[in-house]
Parts: C-alpha cells; structure tokens; sequence
C-alpha cells in the first residue's frame, strides 16, 4: 500500500491519492458484489460499514474510526492518522458511492491529536430516493402508528355493526390511546435496537429524547385505559397485553418474528381491545366469533408489510451476523411466506364481504393487488432499493382493507 501511495502521489499528486482511494472502494465492490447490491439508496449504510469495518481493516485497529456527528445528508468522522488526508477522503467518497450517492469528502489533519477529521456530504439520485423515503418512514415506524389507529377504528366499526349506542368520548378516548401506546411503543423498541447504521441510522433520536416518547406515549394511554376501564375491567386485560407486546416486540424482531407479532398486534389485540373499550357490556357469542374473523384480515396485511420490512433489510442483517427467521429461510421461502400471509388474510376478507356484491368485487380486487404485489416482490428479492416500490404497495393495501372492511361492516 505504501509503494501504491507514493506512486500515486507522485504521478496526479493529491488527486492521485484521492483517485487510488477512489479504486481501492471499487476493487473492493467487484469482490462483495451482492453486499454492494444492497447498499443502493442506503449512503448512512455504505459509510458506516466503511467506518466499522473497512478502515479499521486498512489500520489494524478496530477503534481507528469513529463517527463524531451525523448530518440530514452527510456526517462528520473521526479516523486515526497514518494514510494521506486525500487518500481518505476518496475513500470516504467511493464507498458512499457504492449507494448511487453522489459523495463529496475533505479529511483535514488535526494538528493537536494523532487523527483525522472526515467531512462528508452527499446527494441521492432521483432513484434513489424512493427507497431512501421508505426506509425513514419504516425507522419512524409511521406506517405502525397508522396500522394501529386503522385497528382501533375498525374495533370501533365492529361496535357500531352489532348495533350497540356508542359513546363519543369513548370512541375519541379509545382512537386516542392506540395512538399513544404506539408513540410509546415505538420509542421503546428504539430504545433497545441498535440500528445496524449506528450513529449514521436515519432520523435517529437521542436516548433522552426516546425515553421522553415513551414516557409522552404510555402515560396518556394509561389515563384513558384508565378511564374506558373503570366500568369494564376487561380492558385492563387487553392494556396488559398490549404492555407486554410491546416490551417483547424488540426482541421478537430481532429474531425476525416480527410479522408474526404484529398480526396478532394490529389484528386481535388491538381490534378487540378497542371493541371492548367502547363497549361497556358484555358481547354475545356470535359476536365474538364474528369479531375475531374481521380483526384478522388487516392483521395478515400488517404481518406482510412488516415482512417487507425484513426482507429489504434481509441481505445487510445476514452480512451483519443477525440470525433473524429470513436470513435462516431458503431464497426459495422467503417470497412463499409472503404468499401464505397475504393469501390467507386476503382469502378470508372475499370471504366475510361475499354477502354483498360491491364489498365482493372490491375484496377480489384487492386479492388481485395481492397476487401482483406477491409477484414483483418476487422480482426483486435482493434488491431492497426496488423492494422500496412494494413496500409503499403493501401499506396502501394496509389502508385498503381496513377502509373495505370498516365500509362492509357499518354499510353491509
């Protein structure tokens, strides 16, 4: 490497060594091909990788890089010196480039420490940024928080279908605290996840901040449980089941159970749960039946979009020694779950609206979404930047269920 950088040097100069950086990221990319191919769109992901494992490589030290500051679209590093300050920064700028980012890098000597200081910014290409906007959402988890608010509400229609006078402050109070148990759930599982990004993961929050979330989550939703359950105690039940989803939900996921988890979350739990909470009396048997057959069609939904979110994540989890349930699939299974969950869920919702012909024909259709949805996933199993297309498509016909289902129920 030594005579490489001195032959560098002395043919371009400083561009010289920014240049053979610039190749020693791509010799690398010719060697991990399909880990590059996951990276497209993922810029936080290309760099952290080259701050966790490639320049700590290139030193012999695996403290030698560190990130000081991550930015909305770049961060600011910290790297032991020994290498040439240009040699670094086209480093830095070819294996953020390995995202399709386009990088710009400055590594200024600090005269007072034996380190470097690494400036990196870049932009994303139009292509891109689909998938980069899919991702911040999915680490935001809003799709979660709508799954959630779209449960409750259709516990509320079940109510309203059986017949039964509803409350209004009830129904406000019951929509609010799934909102609020989701806020808080979702700060806590950030809590304790690291994000494979690290300090480079995308809307990333402060610990203080998070524990603020939770605590602006769960306290709310305590009070209203509170309220709905002073005259019906079995709400107090599906609270308590709700806490205990939520504490083991990180754990879960990390074990790539998460879809399994959320079906039953945003289905059952917090579909009967809202049922409950806005119905001070008891439900009659055939009720109950009936209620569990319409909670499970939009849980099957949640469960697929949630495995779109492992399955894009899939190929960095594996290169990151994560043992989740699809890194342990056959290729050959992953897009046959896919087809289990959403064909049982869809399957079952034909089924529930067949007594009427318009709520028919739009469940076929939505099965029909179903299939094509199934069959680009296919298409792109490895590939997480086209997965991001699929991923949008499966929380629209997140919405969709629930909107057909809500509509069936209240207007059969």
């Amino acid at each position: 490497l030594d005579d490489a950088l001195r032959a560098a040097q002395a043919d371009g100069g400083e561009e010289g060594l920014r240049s053979l950086g610039r190749d020693y990221a791509a010799l690398w990319a010719r060697t991990f091909r399909t880990l590059v191919r996951q990276l497209r769109g993922r810029p936080e992901r290309a760099l952290s990788l080259f701050v966790a494992e490639v320049y700590p490589f290139l030193r012999g030290d695996r403290l030698a890089a560190r990130v000081e500051q991550a930015l909305p679209n770049g961060a600011r590093v910290s790297l032991a010196a020994g290498l040439p300050p240009s040699y670094i920064a086209g480093l830095a700028e070819g294996f953020v480039a390995l995202s399709g980012a386009r990088p710009a890098a400055v590594a200024t000597p600090l005269p007072a420490s034996a380190s470097v200081a690494l400036d990196i910014a870049w932009t994303l290409r139009p292509a891109d940024r689909l998938a980069s906007v899919v991702q911040k959402a999915a680490l935001l988890r809003l799709p979660l928080l709508a799954a959630a608010v779209l449960s409750a509400l259709l516990g509320v229609s079940l109510a309203a279908s059986f017949g039964h006078a509803l409350e209004a402050w009830r129904v406000a109070a019951t929509l609010a605290g799934a909102a609020f148990v989701q806020v808080g759930s979702n700060a806590w599982h950030d809590l304790h996840v690291e994000h494979p990004a690290g300090a480079l993961s995308p809307a990333r929050l402060g610990r203080r901040a998070l524990w603020r979330l939770v605590w602006a989550g769960y306290l709310p939703a305590a009070v209203l449980g509170s309220l709905l359950a002073w005259d019906n105690w079995v709400v107090l039940l599906f609270a308590a089941a709700g806490i205990l989803v939520s504490v083991l939900f990180a754990r879960f996921r990390a074990q790539g159970l998460g879809p399994v988890l959320a079906g039953f979350t945003y289905g059952p739990l917090l579909a009967e749960g809202a049922l409950h909470a806005v119905l001070p009396g008891a439900l009659a048997h055939g009720e109950h039946l009936l209620a569990a057959l319409w909670t499970l069609p939009l849980g099957a939904t949640a469960a697929a979009m949630l495995y779109l979110d492992d399955l894009a994540d899939r190929p960095l989890d594996e290169a990151g020694g994560q043992r989740t349930l699809l890194v342990r699939l056959p290729r050959r299974g992953h897009w046959l779950g896919l087809v289990a969950i959403l064909g049982a869920g869809l399957g079952l919702l034909v089924g529930l609206a067949a007594a009427s012909l318009p709520h028919l024909v739009a469940a076929l259709a939505l099965a029909v979404a179903g299939v094509v949805l199934v069959g680009n996933v296919r298409g792109n199993l490895d590939d997480p930047r086209r997965l991001a297309a699929d991923r949008v498509g499966a929380f629209v016909l997140l919405v969709a269920v629930a909107a057909l289902s809500i509509a069936t129920l209240v207007n059969p």
